[in-house]
């Protein structure tokens, strides 16, 4: 193994264990949801997905706003490769509406930037989900 070899599988390694945080981060995220009397079953998902423009690694929380309407808030989030570096994608929607806002995305190059790319895209997801923006408004509205 040479040291490039080395050098790559220790960025692979950090790059995994960042999204790992990032999973339990928004693990964290759907228990408060659970906690909310407002939401119906709250679920959480990951997986690795083989695309056409690459891999991607991805995380979503989804909770039942309006089961009778089939309704439910998503808050998703994905990463890969980007040429030598990272993507960080993220958004959140409300199914059977035309609710769905794509996030700014984030490019980091190295696994430092990864980590402060997938940190403040969580932190804006769980933004979403409370406080006052658009998107809580709405499924705050919804519940009603």
């Amino acid at each position: 193994m040479t040291l490039d070899q080395n050098t790559e599988d220790d960025a692979s390694a950090d790059a995994i264990e960042a999204f790992a945080s990032t999973c339990e981060r928004l693990n964290d995220f759907a228990r408060e949801l659970r906690e909310k009397s407002g939401f119906g079953d709250v679920r959480t998902g990951a997986d690795i997905r083989e695309y056409k423009h690459g891999w991607r690694l991805e995380k979503y929380v989804e909770a039942d706003v309006d089961s009778q309407k089939g309704q439910v808030a998503a808050w998703w989030i994905e990463m890969g490769r980007l040429g030598t570096g990272w993507l960080v994608s993220s958004s959140v929607s409300i199914s059977h509406t035309d609710i769905h806002v794509e996030l700014p995305e984030r490019n980091a190059k190295n696994s430092s930037e990864l980590r402060s790319a997938l940190r403040s895209a969580v932190d804006e997801l769980v933004r979403m989900g409370y406080g006052e923006n658009s998107f809580a408004e709405s499924v705050r509205g919804i519940q009603k």
